[in-house]
């Protein structure tokens, strides 16, 4: 009889050690799923700049539409970069029928002095029998953190080689 008791004891134990363990795990397991999620870029938007340190500047970019686009099949990317060519944010596909697109520049500084050149470049892979050439626009720095700088981007049809 107090061996069936023991053992019946140890059987509980066992499933309460299990029990708590795996509760624990779980709890683990979503406090570092919720830290991983906090912690992503596309998330420190909602987080205060102090509290991270880090600071960002917003770039429009606005495509003229009123230049006549029809048969514009290719495919081109808008690019907002340094005065080295360095993009300083990731670069955006165009799509027909949008005229505007949003890029955050993210540093550890209240000013960004230096220029930024926003561009719409072709797509290497992509062959474009009537091209269209969108000369870049360039603003210079101070650029202060918390603030919107907006460039337009004219698209012109690129006359044939020889004319």
């Amino acid at each position: 009889m107090q061996f069936c008791l023991m053992k019946q004891f140890k059987k509980q134990n066992a499933m309460k050690t299990k029990k708590t363990i795996s509760a624990l795990s779980l709890v683990l397991l979503f406090s570092g799923l919720i830290s991983l999620y906090a912690s992503s870029p596309s998330n420190m938007s909602s987080l205060p700049g102090s509290v991270l340190g880090i600071q960002k500047v917003t770039y429009i970019v606005k495509i003229d539409h009123n230049v006549d686009l029809a048969g514009f099949n290719c495919n081109y990317y808008i690019v907002i970069s340094d005065e080295s060519g360095k993009a300083v944010a990731a670069a955006q596909p165009f799509r027909m029928g949008q005229w505007s697109y949003v890029f955050q520049e993210y540093t550890n500084t209240a000013q960004t002095a230096h220029t930024r050149t926003a561009t719409m470049t072709k797509d290497s892979h992509s062959i474009c029998p009537d091209s269209y050439i969108f000369a870049p626009k360039s603003l210079n720095g101070p650029f202060d953190t918390m603030q919107t700088y907006t460039f337009v981007l004219i698209p012109e049809k690129a006359q044939p080689v020889g004319k």
